[in-house]
């Protein structure tokens, strides 16, 4: 099955800006997003999500803006 089109990530590109999927920095997120869910009822990103999401940004996103 093709992916689904995404009209908020094509109007993003459409803009040149620079999209990095969170499963780029997290890859196995589709496999396992429990691991990075704070609770079963709240799938916002824990502290070891936003821990490797934030290396990535510093990484690779900070340097390129210099």
């Amino acid at each position: 099955v093709p992916p689904q089109s995404d009209p908020i990530l094509e109007a993003l590109e459409a803009s040149q800006v620079d999209v990095v999927p969170v499963s780029e920095i997290l890859p196995d997120l589709r496999e396992h997003p429990e691991r990075y869910w704070i609770h079963e009822a709240d799938h916002h990103p824990n502290a070891d999500a936003a821990s490797r999401i934030a290396a990535y940004l510093a990484e690779k996103v900070v340097p390129a803006m210099e």
